[in-house]
């Protein structure tokens, strides 16, 4: 009788546990013990606000500076005034939340997670309302605003990661609104941009 310890032979087509391809249930609706939801909830909500002080500010520097730049010369002053007026009171509404968050010990939960991604919708909405009311500008305005609102998105993109709807609700209204702001101008850039602009908006969401 052979007692040789029988030993298993991968064979080529095989692949090992580790390497299996991800399903797409696996990839884009993860499955998470219901006993853990909120735990996973709240540190996800952690990590967004975690990034809002510094993300914030960063934008919004870049959003007086890029306004003073258009400020009566694409766009009226007083038109330029106040959407800076809009996103600086929003910006201040979200740095707020953040600090306050942390003063009370980080305490999570579903009004936290709502109000967050209310503000963050909000300040998405203040982006793509700009990029749609620049649209119709010259080729060149248009063109460099266009790629403004992609570059917003997609560094925005990397502070939400976290949390998809976080991420949804800060840049969906950005590219959506820039795009349909686009697609009226009937040229080249109407066309390829705004559809580019959709596509990058569903690749942010689903990687």
């Amino acid at each position: 009788m052979n007692n040789a310890p029988s030993t298993s032979i991968q064979t080529q087509g095989e692949v090992p546990a580790a390497f299996r391809p991800s399903r797409f249930g696996e990839r884009f609706g993860r499955l998470i013990d219901p006993a853990l939801r909120p735990e996973v909830s709240n540190e996800q909500l952690n990590m967004v606000l975690g990034h809002t002080r510094l993300g914030t500010l960063v934008a919004t520097a870049f959003a007086v500076f890029l306004g003073l730049q258009l400020r009566g010369v694409a766009l009226p002053a007083w038109l330029v005034d106040a959407w800076l007026v809009i996103k600086l009171g929003v910006a201040a509404a979200r740095i707020y939340t953040s600090v306050r968050y942390d003063r009370l010990g980080r305490p999570g939960g579903t009004k936290w997670s709502r109000t967050t991604d209310a503000w963050l919708l909000a300040d998405g909405l203040v982006w793509g309302a700009a990029g749609f009311s620049l649209m119709s500008s010259p080729l060149p305005l248009a063109a460099l605003v266009c790629a403004v609102m992609a570059c917003v998105s997609c560094v925005a993109t990397f502070g939400l990661q976290f949390s998809k709807r976080s991420t949804a609700a800060y840049v969906a209204p950005i590219l959506t609104l820039t795009a349909f702001g686009l697609f009226p101008r009937g040229d080249e850039l109407g066309t390829i941009g705004g559809t580019g602009l959709l596509m990058l908006l569903g690749l942010l969401l689903a990687t």
